[in-house]
């Protein structure tokens, strides 16, 4: 008896210790300063939805430059889940808002929209509390449950305490600049990027219909919602055009406002920085000139 409630003891303590600051310096904690923008921002916003295609693929001075809104790039990364983002953003939208969707294409395959492997849903399901786990949909949970005893045993890491802050690493908070667009690679050497062969097996068409079901809360909000396609390598383009075209089919079937077309934001494999959906600056260049005249005639 003594020995479980010791356990008990040690676990809560573990449930209500802070964070690291390693893990405090880490990219999933740039939502709190996204959701910061989402609370403060006023006027007629654009909100970019989606995973590191978006938080490593747009420069968002550009879109407020050229059609006087204010930008608001909500992304991080794919692998928090397709339904998390939506689920986290709905409640933070305005009346006038111009909401623009754009999900990885393995969001769309198998279970990968309710969480990439888990942990980093975890993470940032967690980062305001352990508690918030509960507001997570019971698949999400489901991916995430075995990853809890590590995330709690990771606040025991002393070294966590002591660390020197490595300015090479581009997936930190500071990388993120005043929209939410990480731009800590601009400058930095691209690496070679294998293509990847496939999504997935097969489409969940539930993901389809959480998206239809989105654009509807926002239009019941008093806002706009769109969607268009991310930018992805021309390698594994390629490879899955088959997928990608399958997964066109069925957003051109939903009632939502779609832009653009797969194959205009397939990108050269020398515009890509580290993985087949992160934008080196020239890339970026590109695709948010691209972007940009899709927004300006869809809007």
């Amino acid at each position: 008896m003594q020995f479980l409630a010791a356990l008990v003891a040690f676990i809560l303590l573990l449930v209500l210790l802070p964070f690291t600051p390693v893990q405090k310096s880490s990219f999933y904690y740039s939502q709190i300063d996204k959701d910061a923008l989402l609370t403060s921002v006023k006027g007629q916003r654009i909100i970019f939805v989606g995973g590191s295609n978006v938080s490593f693929g747009i420069n968002s001075q550009i879109f407020a430059d050229s059609l006087g809104l204010h930008p608001i790039n909500t992304a991080i990364d794919a692998g928090v889940g397709l339904v998390y983002m939506l689920d986290h953003t709905i409640n933070q939208i305005h009346k006038g808002d111009i909401v623009v969707v754009i999900p990885e294409y393995d969001h769309f395959f198998e279970d990968f929209a309710y969480g990439g492997n888990g942990d980093q849903l975890l993470i940032e399901s967690t980062i305001n509390g352990v508690s918030n786990i509960g507001n997570l949909r019971r698949k999400q949970i489901a991916r995430s449950l075995k990853y809890i005893p590590a995330l709690l045993m990771s606040k025991l890491r002393m070294w966590h305490y002591f660390y020197k802050k490595d300015t090479s690493n581009v997936y930190l908070r500071q990388s993120f600049n005043k929209y939410g667009d990480a731009v800590g690679h601009w400058n930095r050497q691209s690496d070679i990027v294998p293509a990847v062969a496939s999504f997935g097996k097969s489409v969940n068409f539930q993901i389809i219909h959480e998206i239809q079901d989105f654009n509807d809360k926002v239009l019941q909000k008093g806002a706009y919602c769109l969607f268009t396609f991310p930018c992805v390598q021309k390698s594994t383009y390629q490879n899955c055009i088959a997928q990608v075209a399958e997964v066109e089919k069925e957003i051109r079937k939903l009632n939502i406002k779609t832009f653009g077309n797969p194959q205009e934001y397939v990108f050269p494999d020398e515009y890509m920085f580290n993985t087949i959906y992160h934008l080196n600056k020239k890339g970026v260049d590109v695709r948010t000139a691209k972007l940009l005249n899709d927004l300006k005639q869809a809007l």
